[in-house]
């Protein structure tokens, strides 16, 4: 088995080179079936709630741009697989913190499905209103994905190709929330991930990763 910090020190040094990282073995297996199941419950009771763009005021949701449904995980959670979910998240950003001087002190998530058809066009994850979001991370939930399901990410990297990245089970996906952009390509078949961002709230000195 992979030691968590030999993980960690991969997704770092791929953020450091590239502004993206890529890892398969984030979580267990337990974990991420848990997950799965969890969030298979949340879109049979009608939970998932379309996704929107913009913040606050400038909130709406427009599917001309994004066709994603989300249900936020709480902090607090009593599900077990959540409360790992979390703690792992929590490890990582302390990880982040004392390697790379970074000042995360809190992080959100969404549970997501992308139904047949839909996307989410070119786009970069930080508000221009809002500067807390540091770094944004994908954990994919998608069992037996083939090559034409759809759904991939494409990166944007800075004065570089783009990169495609087929979204398969308990593939994790971390990059610079500020800079780069990205989108996610039409769907064929439902696409389900865990998305959200590692934070720095009511900080006055965001530290970001050594260039």
């Amino acid at each position: 088995m992979i030691h968590l910090q030999e993980i960690y020190e991969s997704l770092i040094d791929q953020i450091v080179d590239k502004g993206y990282a890529v890892g398969d073995a984030f979580l267990k297996e337990d974990t991420l079936n848990g997950l799965f199941n969890q969030l298979l419950t949340l879109q049979e009771s009608d939970k998932m709630k379309a996704a929107g763009v913009g913040q606050l005021t400038e909130h709406e949701v427009n599917k001309s741009i994004r066709g994603d449904k989300i249900h936020w995980l709480t902090k607090n959670s009593k599900i077990s697989f959540e409360q790992l979910f979390n703690r792992q998240i929590e490890a990582y950003s302390a990880y982040l913190n004392r390697s790379c001087f970074l000042s995360i002190n809190d992080f959100e998530f969404h549970y997501t499905c992308y139904p047949p058809g839909t996307f989410y066009k070119k786009h970069i994850d930080r508000f221009q209103s809002d500067r807390s979001r540091i770094l944004s991370l994908i954990l994919y939930l998608n069992k037996d994905w083939k090559k034409g399901d759809g759904g991939e990410i494409v990166l944007y990297p800075l004065n570089e190709p783009e990169v495609i990245i087929e979204p398969k089970w308990g593939r994790m996906v971390c990059f610079k929330s500020d800079e780069l952009a990205h989108e996610v390509l039409p769907t064929n078949v439902n696409r389900y991930s865990i998305t959200g961002w590692l934070k720095s709230v009511n900080s006055e000195n965001i530290i970001q990763l050594i260039d």
